[in-house]
């Protein structure tokens, strides 16, 4: 009995995934920005095919991942299909994953060689996380190596810093601090740097 009430709940659950999948591969496919949603002052939907909810998920997945975001279809559809055999799944976390690691890294490679193309998606092509993340690294990249003093800069830990402040002001603080108590106990700038690294990597997991 319990055994056929977990199969039951999986085949539900495929079908809902499954059906979700779709309603979103046709939302964003038919995503228009004269349609009512977050990043749009439209008063109606008139061109997404399925409807206000459709323009609400088709532009928030848009503004954060761009043109990879469709990539998610075909994830969904493979999950959905893997639940609905019951076939396991132990790995689906790390799987996931990955597939948001190669959808941003596809939309920063999108981002860059469309620069400053205009295709009408609410972040461009690569999406506002490629936005903030690509400027962050030109920025501290730009520092370390200035083209106007031949490639000769400095460490890079004030504007990685202040790229911190930007993402998550919290973090930014209490890295901040750590690299002043580093310093304080070791007065060498660049153990202090990369402590504050590693001590952002563990809050950053901390606050998620």
């Amino acid at each position: 009995m319990r055994a056929s009430l977990i199969r039951s709940g999986t085949l539900f659950g495929a079908a809902v995934l499954g059906l979700f999948g779709v309603f979103y591969g046709l939302a964003v496919l038919s995503y228009s920005a004269g349609d009512a949603a977050f990043n749009s002052a439209a008063a109606d939907v008139q061109h997404n095919w399925m409807g206000q909810s459709g323009a609400y998920v088709s532009d928030i997945m848009l503004f954060l991942f761009g043109v990879p975001a469709i990539f998610l279809l075909p994830l969904m559809l493979v999950f959905a299909r893997r639940l609905w055999r019951a076939v396991p799944q132990p790995q689906w976390k790390r799987q996931l994953t990955l597939c948001l690691c190669g959808m941003l890294l596809i939309g920063f490679g999108m981002a860059y060689w469309q620069h400053g193309s205009d295709i009408g998606l609410p972040a461009g092509w690569g999406g506002a996380l490629n936005l903030l993340f690509a400027n962050a690294a030109v920025a501290v990249v730009g520092h370390v190596y200035p083209i106007y003093l031949n490639f000769k800069g400095g460490k890079g830990v004030a504007t990685a810093i202040a790229v911190l402040f930007a993402i998550d002001f919290g973090v930014g603080f209490l890295v901040t601090s750590f690299w002043i108590l580093f310093f304080c106990l070791f007065r060498i700038s660049s153990i202090s740097s990369i402590l504050a690294i590693f001590s952002s990597i563990i809050l950053s997991s901390w606050f998620d």
